[in-house]
């Protein structure tokens, strides 16, 4: 919905982005009932049913019956901690670098083999970080070795190399996102240009998964796509002149 925002603002459709936004805010209200009750045993239309039934109690009580977890996060404790980075930050920057080492940029290796496709390189390295990093400080028990936890970007420069890490790491994403920007999100650019560029550079809005996992794709993703529709503009003015015109 935030993606078709996006779009709906270039052609000025206010009054979609205002129903957009609305279903948003409702959507995020489902959020903490939803994580209540994700384990739930109830096959479908039943689970539905018994959902919306828990959602009412916890819009109105504040918290789930038979529930203690509920009680300590209340209505939209769940939604908080899901969606703010400042308490995992809190955490690394109090266990670092003692008793936890920093990581010395150790999470950012894949950057360097990430863009390659696997089939070029069947050996290359997992992506792993988020996993070892909720072990090594603590989210995640030592046996949880196919979890993942979130490492936001500003905690992973925390992690890394410390305070001064987070400055200098935060003035290269600010350069880095200013090159994106200039690039995918120029003046005068056509739908389509926009579009993709759109597309390439939306994920990063929220940047909740390590640097490496979010950016490591963008550029087989932009060859990808640039590729594909190049050979689609191709295609379609040689079917011109064998006189298709799309139409039937």
């Amino acid at each position: 919905l935030v993606f078709v925002i996006f779009l709906l603002w270039r052609d000025g459709r206010m009054k979609l982005i205002a129903l957009s936004s609305v279903l948003i805010l409702a959507i995020l209200t489902f959020y903490g009932t939803s994580t209540a009750l994700r384990h739930s045993a109830e096959p479908g239309l039943e689970r539905i049913s018994k959902t919306g039934k828990r959602f009412l109690e916890f819009m109105t009580e504040g918290k789930l019956s038979g529930r203690v977890d509920t009680e300590a996060v209340g209505r939209f404790g769940s939604l908080v901690m899901r969606t703010s980075h400042l308490w995992v930050f809190h955490i690394v920057e109090d266990k670092s670098p003692d008793p936890v080492p920093y990581w010395k940029g150790e999470s950012y290796k894949p950057l360097f083999t990430s863009f390659i496709p696997r089939v070029l390189y069947p050996g290359k390295p997992e992506e792993r970080a988020g996993s070892e990093f909720g072990r090594r400080f603590g989210f995640l028990t030592p046996r949880d070795l196919h979890i993942s936890f979130n490492l936001p970007w500003i905690t992973e420069m925390a992690a890394n190399f410390g305070p001064w890490g987070v400055v200098g790491g935060m003035c290269l994403v600010g350069l880095f996102l200013g090159f994106l920007e200039r690039v995918f999100n120029a003046p005068g650019m056509t739908d389509l240009e926009f579009t993709l560029g759109l597309s390439l550079i939306f994920p990063l809005v929220y940047p909740e998964s390590n640097f490496s996992v979010m950016v490591g794709s963008m550029l087989p993703l932009f060859i990808a796509l640039l590729v594909y529709f190049c050979v689609g503009s191709l295609a379609l003015k040689q079917a011109e002149k064998f006189g298709w015109s799309g139409d039937g």
